[in-house]
């Protein structure tokens, strides 16, 4: 305390605005590298995808409904089994709403929040189910068939197939994710963050997609202004001008 009161008032108001600036600069930095890395990771993906003139039917833009995706499972699905010895039930933390279009309004069926799930009923149960769902042409928007609960007696097959929002898969992934040890054991062993394994796993088909030349999803794309970057250039903008009132303050005295 003693050496504070030696240093001049003036110079002590210098350094708390030197650490109000540095600290400023310091969060916009990080929200330009954020955005920067997203960016070039996006572009990486554009100009890395190399298209195969065997699956034109995403590029042609044919209808969801008109492509015929057993073809696909066939090429691409057909060892995917589930391991055995653990669990592949979990509960919805958040309601699972199908539409038949892209749209709020044409809401077809919905899983309530607290359903118990099976996300593999007797092992892969299909292209299109549950979490390997498939993209569509809308970001944020996938293609599939909705999840049934354990024991049931319908198959997928029962249900049409219909649009899901992204978001509520990812909830439902969440929510399975941290019911299973085995999972978390899997994403560990993978050096994936739970966001990433959550990422990886409603993404499945669209990165087996990519990997064959069928499809770029636009939900592989990611965004590359996110929350944090709100939160960090807001908290910016703020000491900067705490910053100019503070100098402000000085040139009166």
């Amino acid at each position: 305390m003693s050496m504070l009161r030696r240093i001049p008032r003036f110079l002590q108001k210098r350094a708390v605005s030197a650490c109000i600036l540095a600290l400023a600069l310091l969060l916009a930095a990080g929200t330009a590298l954020r955005a920067g890395i997203t960016a070039w990771e996006n572009h990486r993906l554009r100009s890395g995808f190399a298209a195969h003139e065997e699956w034109p039917d995403y590029r042609q833009g044919l209808p969801l409904s008109e492509i015929d995706f057993e073809r696909y499972e066939r090429a691409f699905f057909s060892g995917a089994v589930a391991p055995i010895g653990r669990s592949t039930v979990f509960t919805a933390n958040a309601p699972i709403r199908y539409y038949r279009e892209v749209t709020d309004a044409a809401l077809a069926y919905e899983i309530p929040a607290g359903t118990a799930l099976d996300w593999e009923p007797g092992g892969f149960a299909g292209l299109g189910y549950g979490f390997v769902s498939l993209p569509s042409y809308e970001r944020g928007w996938r293609w599939a068939q909705p999840f049934l609960p354990p024991g049931s007696d319908r198959v997928p097959e029962d249900f049409p197939w219909y649009y899901v929002r992204t978001s509520d898969l990812e909830a439902a992934a969440r929510a399975m994710f941290d019911s299973s040890r085995f999972v978390q054991a899997s994403a560990r062993n993978a050096g994936l963050s739970r966001a990433e394994a959550v990422f990886r796993i409603v993404r499945q088909a669209d990165q087996v997609f990519y990997e064959n030349g069928v499809y770029l999803s636009p939900d592989l794309l990611r965004p590359v202004w996110t929350w944090d970057c709100t939160l960090m250039t807001g908290a910016s903008a703020l000491l900067f001008i705490l910053l100019l009132l503070l100098r402000r303050g000085r040139r009166r005295t």
